[in-house]
């Protein structure tokens, strides 16, 4: 199974400048030892990613069954699955 998170590129830029927001200077308990920073080569590379990057995922997707792959537009879609998928209201409390 592939879960493909096909954001748009203002939804992408969007969460990135979230995350920093909220965790700026600190440590990510997913990656150890890292602390979060912002610099304009990252915000460059999100900001050309879908033109980019895009067209080569779509490409190496063409030979995967489609009941093999879910594509996901945008986070509430996401999230309406995630519930859906492990019977649990409560799957995103910790996420935020």
């Amino acid at each position: 199974m592939i879960i493909w998170l096909d954001y748009s590129t203002f939804t992408q830029l969007k969460g990135v400048f979230k995350r920093f927001l909220k965790t700026r200077n600190k440590e990510r308990p997913e990656i150890p030892e890292c602390k979060e920073r912002l610099n304009f080569t990252f915000i460059k590379y999100v900001v050309t990613y879908n033109k980019k990057k895009r067209h080569v995922i779509v490409e190496n997707l063409k030979d995967v069954p489609e009941n093999k792959v879910l594509i996901f537009k945008k986070q509430k879609d996401l999230n309406i699955w995630l519930k859906e998928f492990t019977h649990n209201e409560n799957i995103l409390v910790n996420l935020k």
